[in-house]
């Protein structure tokens, strides 16, 4: 469409030209200019103030298409005469104003037919991820505050590689990975100024990290691009000399602590041979401060690590294969190796989520022989503040390896040692010694709800004694068996076999984590909960889990199992302010423990993991439906895995699961009130899974 055309002895203005090709791409000109000279290829064709809209990349590439279609069969490009063509204060927006996927301004252009096109771009910002046709929206954006690129032509099609320089831009791979301040350029490696063939390029560039503007690191490189990918081939390399984090103190995030302290130092090294890329790096971070709620409760100070990559990626068969990726922290060393392809396929999540691949993995996980003391002295004190008080003798060594195919989940393998049993103990901290003496106390302290008459939301402290000393306290002998048996079923079935890691279950959580495509089940053995319970804190840390894991191996030499099951009955949550299979008997049933029948011992250990939220049961006086199915059904995997006689089993399934009410001081309505309160969610939730697999 065109608003109004003016023609004169020289040249033809057409005013208010607008574009649209009906399915999304638009455009907007406020000016053409075109003289008479241009029907005979002479003069410059002016393109003033353009406005150049598209919903999307591809919508783009299909206006291309559809040219190319267009112009074939009438005749060859390079043979005809063509005007100049000039641009001058463009725009360009793809995808919407408040979602741009690329935007462009202040656009001049100049295009000669034969010669050379030159295009200079302002403020150009973009999203990686749809550029590559990618649907990981953790891939970030890129940008620059000027980008001029040039190409030569011969006729209108681009000839060798073009001339590309940035001034201040900007690349965000990855969320945690951000690169700024980029200047630099992409230059061919010409013969003489006429060759318009080249396909040898050299690039310089610069820049800095995560919006920071100080040069920190200088890349350059060297390419001959072949008639394939294949036949290409060039090098390319990124160093990042040692720096202290001070420089870029303005965008680091808060979790980094006094970062005047921490230098860093890396570099990179990339070879492109028949279509592999092999890559090299290394880094090295000295004196980092960090205080995350993700890695401790309290700040991680001096860590001082270092990382070696060695490996190779072929894009074309998509496949990266690990020779090595060497970390230590202090004297301890991990290697990983491995091969990591993405297949051809799709795989789709539970959640509905896809992968436009199959993936394949490969890896294995070495750390080489140390002594244990210097494994304990390899981490942080404020990572391991309960290992403190213990001294080891002997050495560590861990091999594991694990193979994952997409196509075939069933069969994931993960196989190996962890060499801890080479480590001897021969100083513990007092606190730690305590769980073995089954004459000593142990006070315990839980973070509970205010009682249901107290209007504050404020949590309390409960402090009770897990111990002979306390009247609530059950030795392992006057436990009912049954109860014993339902949570062995429902929570570590092999936990009288095992030595506190429940092994076998960690291949089939690993399944289920990747068919959920995220991590959602772990393998908790109940000697790992004991240990959570009465030497840790319930924080979801990568402090805990590494103090969890060594007083887990440590107990499970000094204590004896039934010790260990003892410690966690008498600890464990049943509900609200109900804390010991002593007192929740007789809250729940007006039992002894010994007392429990089957069908009670089961409801008891269908509540975890989430007992408050389950407590909703007891407020109504009878549990519904679907949960007294539940349990029936723990009941029949008791029996399969010959915790129950078939009499037993009989006589449980016609017993129903009668609550003790008589005591409490609560109306049902008060009770569920209660619940709400002081959960999430006061609904029962979803008969969870109880599946031979967990019963094992």
């Amino acid at each position: 469409m065109i608003g109004s055309a003016r023609a004169g002895l020289s040249q033809v203005s057409l005013y208010d030209v607008s574009l649209d090709d009906g399915a999304g791409v638009k455009a907007t000109v406020a000016r053409v200019t075109v003289p008479w000279a241009a029907l005979w290829g002479g003069g410059t064709v002016w393109v003033e103030t353009p406005f150049v809209q598209a919903p999307s990349f591809e919508a783009l590439k299909r206006i291309r298409r559809s040219a190319a279609s267009s112009n074939s069969g009438r005749g060859d490009a390079k043979s005809r005469a063509w005007p100049a063509v000039g641009v001058a204060h463009g725009r360009v927006l793809v995808g919407e104003e408040d979602s741009k996927v690329l935007w462009g301004e202040q656009i001049q252009a100049q295009l000669t037919p034969g010669h050379e096109a030159v295009v200079r771009v302002a403020n150009l910002q973009g999203q990686l991820a749809s550029l590559l046709g990618s649907r990981q929206t953790q891939i970030g954006g890129f940008g620059a505050r000027h980008l001029l690129v040039s190409v030569p032509l011969d006729g209108l099609r681009p000839r060798g590689v073009p001339s590309l320089s940035v001034t201040d831009g900007f690349v965000q791979a990855l969320p945690s990975l951000g690169l700024s301040g980029i200047t630099g350029q992409v230059a061919p490696k010409r013969t003489d100024a006429k060759d318009t063939t080249a396909r040898a390029f050299s690039l310089v560039f610069s820049g800095s990290y995560g919006g920071a503007r100080e040069k920190l690191w200088n890349a350059a490189g060297e390419f001959e691009l072949g008639q394939t990918w294949q036949q290409s081939q060039g090098t390319f390399g990124l160093r990042a000399e040692r720096f202290t984090l001070d420089r870029i103190k303005d965008v680091l995030p808060p979790t980094v602590k006094a970062p005047e302290r921490t230098s860093i130092d890396g570099g990179l090294g990339v070879r492109l041979a028949n279509g592999v890329f092999e890559i090299k790096s290394n880094l090295d971070v000295v004196d980092l401060s960090l205080f995350h709620k993700a890695l401790s409760s309290t700040p991680v100070e001096n860590l001082s690590v270092s990382l070696r990559v060695d490996a190779t990626l072929d894009p074309a068969a998509r496949v990266l294969q690990v020779k090595q990726i060497e970390g230590s922290l202090r004297d301890l060393v991990g290697r990983l190796s491995g091969r990591v392809e993405l297949a051809q396929g799709s795989y789709a999540f539970k959640d509905g989520r896809t992968w436009p691949w199959m993936p394949k993995i490969n890896l294995v996980v070495d750390v080489p022989k140390l002594p244990c003391q210097k494994l304990l002295a390899s981490f942080p004190k404020a990572l391991v503040p309960r290992l403190s008080g213990f001294s080891l003798n002997g050495s560590f060594e861990t091999h594991l390896e694990s193979s994952i195919d997409y196509a075939d989940l069933e069969n994931v393998t993960l196989e190996g040692k962890v060499g801890i049993d080479g480590c001897k103990v021969q100083q513990v901290p007092v606190d730690v010694a305590d769980l073995a003496d089954a004459d000593r106390p142990i006070t315990h302290v839980v973070s509970v709800p205010p009682p249901w008459d107290e209007k504050s939301n404020e949590a309390q402290e409960l402090v009770f004694v897990v111990g002979s000393d306390s009247e609530d306290f059950v030795p392992f002998a006057e436990v009912s068996p049954h109860l014993v048996n339902a949570f062995l079923t429902t929570e570590d079935s092999a936990f009288f076999k095992h030595r506190g890691f429940a092994t076998r279950e960690f291949r089939t959580a690993l399944k289920r984590n990747l068919e959920d495509g995220r991590f959602k089940q772990g393998a908790s053995s109940i000697t790992m909960q004991t240990v959570k319970n009465l030497l840790l804190s319930q924080e979801k840390t990568l402090s805990r889990k590494l103090q969890e894991l060594f007083l887990v191996w440590h107990l499970e030499q000094v204590l004896t199992k039934e010790r260990i099951m003892e410690l966690y009955l008498n600890a464990i949550e049943f509900g609200p302010r109900v804390y010991g299979i002593g007192p929740a008997a007789q809250h729940y049933f007006g039992k002894k423990a010994a007392e429990l029948n089957p069908v009670e011992a089961a409801f008891f250990s269908s509540i975890l993991p989430s007992p408050k939220r389950r407590y909703v049961h007891y407020c109504r006086g009878q549990v519904s439906p679907s949960w007294d199915k539940y349990v029936r059904r723990i009941l029949g995997f008791m029996h399969k895995r010959g915790r129950l006689t078939d009499e037993e089993l009989q006589s449980a399934l016609e017993t129903p699961l009668v609550f003790d009410t008589q005591a409490r001081t609560m109306t049902e309505k008060q009770c569920l009130d209660w619940v709400s309160r002081v959960t999430a969610n006061p609904k029962p939730e979803a008969e969870p899974p109880v599946e031979p697999e967990a019963a094992e």
